[in-house]
Formats: C-alpha cells, structure tokens, sequence
C-alpha cells in the first residue's frame, strides 16, 4: 500500500511504518518514517558525511528545497554562463543503484579535419550530442566534462520514467540542430514532456517571476520550466559539489 508520500506503508507486525528509499544527491540507502510520531528511528547511514545536522533528519531539515526521494530522479541542469550568457541546459537521470546517464545537445558537429561547422547559422545542421554513464552521482558531480554546471532542478521519477525520458532526450539531441528552433533547451523539453511535466513551452508569460513565455534562450527556458512545474526541486550543484570535493 502507498500511502504518505508515494511511499509503501508496511503493516507487518503491527508498525505503520513507511519504507523511505533515499538519495541525497550521491547517496542510497533506505529507512523507515513513523507517521504517528513524526520521526525516524534509525540514523541516516551516511550521516557521517553531514555531521553539521542530526542524523534524524529528513532531506537536510528542509523539505521546500531539498530531496529525499525513491532513488530514481531528473536532473535539469543549466550553466548560465554558457553559449556566451545564454545558458547551455542538460538532462542527468537515473539513480545510484542502476546508474546515471547525461544527455546534452551541445551544438552543430565540427569537422575534425577542417575544424568547421556542419551546416549554416541560418539552416542549422548535424548535431554533437555528449552521452556519458556513470554510476553515482557522486561520480557525475566530480567529472570535469559537466564541471560548468551550477544549478538545476530536480523530479522524482520511476525507474520506468527514467527509461522514456533518456530515449525521448537522445532522440531530440540527434535531430538536426538550430540555435532557434532545436537546441539544447528543446531536448531537455522532450525528455520532461514525456513523463507529463511542463516542458517550459507550455503556459502564459508571469512578469512578476520573470517568466517571458516560450523562449530558445537556455536561461529563459530554465526559468520557464522552474515557476511551471510547482514539484521541481531547485538544486545548488555547486554547493553539491563543494561537498563531494570536501569528503
């Protein structure tokens, strides 16, 4: 039965416990929740990697902003410095128990002999796309290759979910890439609409958060995504990844 939180409530022995898979972002293990009193009673098992809080605690005492989840998530990240302030996104999914894999669409294919280009600014042409596996997310935040990424957003997802969201993000990464029409943006978008969320193009411009409506632009698409999806989880990669390098 899953009750609280999308969460199994085991009955056995009389306990009315929940089983609480978790990650903490490089982290997975499981605990039970008590709902009666509000608590759990076991220790987080790497609680020696935040001995600044209570070994108790749930998603770092702060729920708004931080997750705790079943282990299978997506990750919207965004560097935006990237593409010369316009923001560069990318997809990261999966979990620590059957892996990450990072999606990007980074741009039209460069000729290894000539160094060009394929294709035209104006008509777009082949794409570069950066696949990488890993097999933790600790591993993932310590590769260089997507080292230049300092926020992003964060979706709980089933393993089933994950599977849809990396076909649909590679599949729109290798169409033929336009910086206007079929960039990096629009492949994390793909990878969000299957699994039913808001892809950042769907929905009425808010000045008052900053959100301007349907944009190429990386940055802008980001926002969009963030004020339309009410479950997404804001995420510091860099302080993630002060951490990870700290250990």
């Amino acid at each position: 039965m899953y009750l609280y939180n999308g969460k199994e409530l085991q009955k056995d022995f009389g306990l009315d416990w929940y089983c609480l898979s978790r990650i903490y972002f490089g982290n997975y293990g499981a605990r039970f929740y008590d709902a009666e009193l509000g608590r759990f009673h076991t220790q987080d098992r790497f609680t020696e990697k935040y001995s600044f809080q209570s070994p108790y605690v749930y998603a770092g005492n702060d729920p708004i902003k931080n997750i705790d989840i079943n282990g299978d998530s997506l990750i919207v990240l965004n560097n935006k410095e990237g593409a010369k302030g316009y923001g560069h996104m990318a997809s990261l999914v999966g979990n620590d128990k059957n892996g990450w894999t990072f999606i990007s669409k980074e741009g039209r294919r460069i000729d290894p002999e000539t160094e060009d280009k394929d294709g035209t600014m104006l008509f777009g042409g082949k794409s570069t796309v950066l696949k990488i596996e890993f097999n933790t997310i600790d591993e993932a935040l310590k590769d260089s290759r997507i080292g230049s990424y300092e926020s992003g957003l964060g979706f709980e997802t089933t393993e089933k979910e994950d599977k849809k969201i990396i076909k649909a993000t590679l599949d729109k990464a290798k169409e033929d890439y336009h910086v206007l029409y079929n960039n990096c943006a629009d492949a994390v978008s793909e990878g969000l609409k299957v699994i039913g969320k808001n892809p950042g193009t769907d929905g009425i411009p808010n000045g008052l958060t900053g959100d301007e409506g349907i944009s190429s632009v990386p940055n802008k698409r980001f926002k969009a995504i963030e004020n339309r999806n009410k479950d997404a989880k804001k995420i510091d990669i860099d302080e993630e990844r002060k951490k990870q390098n700290n250990q």
